[in-house]
């Protein structure tokens, strides 16, 4: 299920290796703690981004132990746009300057009364590379149940469950092709165009009412709870 990066590409040049958990295409697997090792021994920084992963995909932050995890607030986080996620490792949150500078990120600001009295010191630990305006408090009402329904439903549980769906569609199609599929995440996998004529596959899935997304020469399928056995037949009905 795993696809490695080569790590003979790091080396003592690497200043950051900056990678997903899995690709935003096909949801190919990456080896992430193979390439920390990589990373950690040429003493490079290590960034993720674990927008096609976070809250689908389990994942082992303190064994990884990157430099900074970032993600999309939307997609299998299940929450609003205009709102993300980072994860700065203890180890760096009291070094470096955030891009954004602001006075919500400053030491004291939620004491509205002293806000004249300025100062250059920053909130403490990552809270200092937040974003401004960051009391947008619709958009957090909605992250936050987002957040309780993903704990309330266990990550392991959504990728496995997902994943029943994503391996019927590899086992009824694995003979269509002289290569296997691609290994792939549980909840993200694509599968070749080919020779099939793409705007009549277009039009099937649209009649079939069946959402999925065309990205080059593959159809990238990401299903969720709502899906089921029933859609997954649709689908191969209409891939033919």
């Amino acid at each position: 299920m795993i696809k490695f990066l080569p790590t003979e590409n790091i080396n003592s040049k690497t200043g950051i290796v900056a990678v997903p958990n899995c690709h935003w295409i096909d949801g190919s697997l990456i080896d992430l703690e193979k390439i920390s090792e990589a990373v950690k021994s040429v003493g490079a920084y290590l960034a993720l981004d674990l927008s096609q992963s976070l809250g689908v995909l389990p994942i082992n932050i303190n064994k990884i132990d990157p430099d900074f995890a970032v993600a999309v607030g939307y997609k299998w986080m299940l929450g609003p746009y205009s709102l993300g996620y980072m994860y700065v490792s203890p180890k760096r949150q009291d070094k470096g300057e955030p891009l954004e500078y602001n006075w919500s990120t400053r030491k004291g600001s939620d004491d509205f009364s002293k806000l004249t009295g300025y100062v250059s010191e920053y909130l403490a630990g990552a809270r200092k590379f937040d974003m401004g305006e960051s009391a947008q408090f619709n958009i957090l009402q909605m992250s936050i149940a987002a957040l309780d329904q993903i704990l309330q439903w266990g990550v392991e549980n959504i990728q496995s469950s997902i994943k029943i769906l994503t391996d019927k569609i590899s086992e009824n199609l694995s003979n269509n092709y002289e290569k296997p599929l691609t290994p792939h995440a549980g909840h993200l996998m694509a599968v070749p165009i080919g020779t099939r004529d793409k705007e009549l596959l277009k039009k099937r899935f649209k009649e079939k009412k069946i959402f999925v997304s065309f990205r080059g020469t593959s159809i990238r399928i990401a299903p969720h709870l709502y899906n089921d056995a029933s859609d997954i037949d649709r689908l191969l009905e209409c891939l033919g």
